[in-house]
């Protein structure tokens, strides 16, 4: 029950970064796809921690590709 209140925790803070981004009129297509992307890694992971890092790690690895 724990891990499930967590990840509902996580869940909700990654849609308050969104909507605050929203707020801010910063809300780029790539936040978007983000902020999505975490929540999936969120729900597939049940690890809130692992799940920024890999969403990080790949959008760091995205932005390398398109600057080589």
């Amino acid at each position: 029950m724990m891990n499930r209140t967590i990840v509902e925790r996580a869940i909700a803070e990654v849609e308050t970064f969104r909507t605050t981004m929203r707020g801010l009129g910063s809300c780029t297509p790539a936040v978007e796809k983000f902020a999505d992307e975490v929540i999936v890694l969120i729900c597939v992971s049940g690890s809130p921690k692992a799940a920024v890092e890999t969403a990080i790690r790949n959008l760091l690895s995205e932005r390398a590709k398109g600057a080589a």
